[in-house]
């Protein structure tokens, strides 16, 4: 089973992949809102060409568990890209994924300037980290 994370973001969509054959989380391309008018057919093209079985979207969550405003705005992307795609779309609190995946990275030895670049797609890693921690599906 292939997974798709994404880490919906308002100027970026990072992604991230898990084939369940593997015990490895891969960042891959991140999807500039601001220059693909159509990220849907982006995310879209991605689900194809990789073969992707689900969908794990992270929800920013207030530390009490409701939603605020950006978990909002994610939910209704979650149901636009519902109707672009036929995969079945799961969610995961995504709360401080970004910190988290910024410390990896600083961790790892990289370099500060280059951080911006992938912190998305990173952030989806966690994010897909964090489902296959919670989930029964990849067993």
């Amino acid at each position: 089973m292939r997974v798709l994370s994404i880490d919906f973001g308002d100027k970026t969509i990072g992604l991230a992949l898990k084939d369940s054959s593997l015990d490895l989380v891969m960042p891959i391309v991140a999807i500039q809102r601001s220059v693909s008018e159509n990220y849907f057919q982006s995310i879209k093209e991605v689900i194809q060409s990789k073969s992707i079985d689900i969908i794990v979207v992270g929800i920013p969550l207030k530390l009490d568990g409701s939603d605020g405003a950006q978990a909002t705005k994610t939910r209704v992307f979650i149901d636009q890209l519902s109707t672009v795609i036929d995969n079945s779309i799961f969610t995961v609190d995504e709360s401080f994924s970004s910190v988290e995946a910024t410390s990896n990275l600083v961790n790892s030895g990289m370099d500060s300037k280059k951080l911006a670049d992938v912190i998305d797609s990173a952030a989806a890693c966690v994010i897909l980290e964090r489902f296959v921690k919670e989930s029964t599906l990849l067993d």
